[in-house]
């Protein structure tokens, strides 16, 4: 089990000047990458749709870790693993292909049905699996470069069900679907996560809050 840390955390210790930029650059991709797909002079080239959708996603998802991993210094920061944020936010559309067994993007955006990846109820199945693979089984030696990959994960997917949560809802099977979420609470969701996730690491000290960025990871349940 794992105890509160004993660290004093101050209002500077959660809100830095790089934590705002990056607030603020989620809201300003979610802003710009939704005017994109919408306005109609963009909306009828489905390609061009589809290039800013991904590109949009894996934006928002490479922000939302660096908002985790936030530190007073952005040299710093494990830029592999910002960058990882973003490739596993736009991978969660690779379903999209497998629906429609073809590697034709237009054969993609036609898929009717939503693919696998849209399951949100795969986000904590998964988180959970790469959690424990991390931990029970990665060698020693490597769990320190994966020690952060089911927190990544989970923001990463969650940041791009939530953002296509705006057209159809949260589709958690086999359970059923939420309605469509309103693109003021999807915004607001995708900005309070990585704060809440960033949180919680600082006050459980599972994570090592320095000038060199928080150190995450989840807590041992052992």
């Amino acid at each position: 089990m794992y105890q509160f840390s004993s660290m004093v955390v101050t209002f500077e210790t959660i809100l830095t000047p790089f934590l705002v930029i990056f607030e603020l650059s989620i809201v300003s991709s979610c802003f710009i990458g939704d005017w994109a797909i919408s306005t109609p002079i963009f909306a009828d080239h489905w390609w061009f749709r589809a290039l800013a959708d991904a590109t949009t996603h894996g934006v928002v998802g490479l922000l939302s870790w660096a908002v985790v991993l936030t530190g007073q210094h952005f040299s710093e920061y494990p830029v592999h693993e910002v960058i990882v944020g973003g490739m596993l936010a736009t991978s969660v559309d690779i379903d999209h292909f497998i629906a429609a067994a073809s590697l034709s993007l237009e054969s993609a955006l036609s898929v009717k049905n939503r693919p696998p990846f849209h399951n949100s109820t795969l986000i904590p199945i998964i988180t959970g699996l790469l959690y424990c693979a991390v931990h029970y089984l990665c060698p020693v030696q490597f769990q320190r470069l994966f020690v952060n990959l089911p927190l990544i994960f989970f923001v990463a997917w969650s940041s791009h069900h939530i953002r296509d949560a705006t057209r159809r809802g949260l589709w958690f099977a086999p359970f059923g679907s939420t309605p469509p979420l309103p693109t003021w609470l999807y915004r607001t969701l995708i900005c309070t996560i990585p704060l809440i996730l960033r949180l919680i690491m600082v006050l459980t000290g599972s994570g090592q809050d320095t000038t060199e960025g928080i150190r995450v990871g989840l807590p041992s349940i052992v």
